[in-house]
């Protein structure tokens, strides 16, 4: 699972998959206005394909660390892309 993912309304919109994300950075609706912004001014309009999710998906954990220095944070967010998402699976 990645950071990010495409919006089931718009396949053209990225949304932060910000409940997998620690509630202190979760909730934080200010902080996630403004990464929201960066997403949308680096990448928006541009097509999405599994590769460029990938690199928002770095991008997203890149700035996040930078955000919290953190002892921990990066592994912690780095450990979400090995969860396997429910229609990986076929559920």
């Amino acid at each position: 699972m990645r950071l990010v993912h495409v919006s089931h309304d718009d396949p053209t919109v990225i949304e932060l998959n910000w409940m997998w994300l620690p509630s202190f950075i979760g909730q934080n609706h200010y902080l996630m206005d403004m990464l929201q912004r960066e997403l949308t001014q680096k990448f928006g309009g541009q097509a999405i394909t599994d590769e460029k999710l990938d690199a928002i998906h770095c991008f997203v954990l890149n700035w996040l660390q930078a955000k919290f220095e953190i002892e921990g944070v990066r592994e912690y967010l780095s450990g979400i892309a090995r969860v396997k998402q429910a229609d990986d699976e076929g559920y």
